[in-house]
């Protein structure tokens, strides 16, 4: 049986078994021989893979100079920084963010929050606006808010470096041809990786 026949075959069962499957492929090196696709082609919520992407793309920014693990959250964002601020606040860095430790101690951003529109439309200024409950640091707290706020600094650090060339050449190279959505601070960004 050759390729071709196997790949009808496993469409059939797809099809028959009602297999919640959106698309399969195969490939020889750069050729598609045969694509079926069973839902639209649309944007999907990949919810926690985004955490994977981020924090690639800031090993690499850290890689090259743009951003270090020390660097702290409100250095990024000082218009957002309480004039009551506590002074942990100040000491949350990007290393807490991407090891979940920020000492806000919450799980922000998860799917209750996020279902219900908590800290929107401004998310920035909203978690600015937490209390942040524990030495940041000191305690894992699994939230995609932590996650969220690390994104955002290496957006801010990136736009004014022409981000998409930057993520396009040190992030994906040119292998990846999909297109990425980002979001940097409330607002979506595409970008078509070629």
């Amino acid at each position: 049986m050759g390729a071709i026949d196997m790949f009808n075959d496993f469409v059939k069962l797809i099809e028959s078994e009602s297999l919640p499957v959106e698309a399969v492929a195969i490939a020889d090196g750069d050729a598609i021989i045969a694509e079926r696709h069973f839902v639209p082609d649309q944007d999907r919520n990949i919810y926690s893979h985004t955490k994977s992407y981020v924090s690639t793309a800031i090993g690499i920014a850290i890689e090259d100079g743009l951003l270090s693990l020390d660097s702290r959250l409100v250095d990024s964002f000082p218009e957002y920084v309480p004039s009551d601020a506590q002074l942990e606040l100040g000491q949350i860095t990007l290393r807490h963010l991407l090891t979940m430790s920020s000492g806000f101690n919450h799980a922000y951003l998860m799917n209750p929050d996020r279902r219900s529109g908590v800290g929107a439309p401004d998310y920035l200024r909203y978690m600015f606006s937490r209390r942040v409950e524990v030495e940041p640091g000191s305690t894992f707290c699994y939230s995609s808010a932590d996650s969220d706020l690390a994104g955002r600094m290496l957006a801010s650090i990136c736009m004014a470096r022409f981000f998409p060339s930057w993520i396009r050449v040190g992030l994906f190279g040119n292998v990846i041809r999909k297109v990425i959505r980002l979001q940097a601070a409330g607002s979506t960004c595409r970008l078509q990786i070629c």
